[in-house]
C-alpha cells in the first residue's frame, strides 16, 4: 500500500495515512508495525471508540 502511494498522482502529497479495517482484527506482525500514519480499525474499535 505504501509502495502503491509513492507514485503520481498520490506523490505529491507529503504525508499519507493508512486506515486498514479488519472484521476480527489484525495478525501480530502488522500490530508490531510501529507507524504513527497507519491506523488499525477492528469491528470493538469501530463501535466503542467512533
Amino acid at each position: 500500500m505504501i509502495e502503491d502511494t509513492s507514485v503520481p498522482p498520490f506523490s505529491v502529497f507529503k504525508l499519507n495515512d493508512y486506515y486498514l479495517f479488519g472484521e476480527s482484527g489484525f495478525n501480530d506482525d502488522l500490530l508490531s508495525v510501529k507507524d504513527s500514519n497507519l491506523h488499525l480499525i477492528d469491528l470493538e474499535k469501530m463501535f466503542n471508540e467512533f
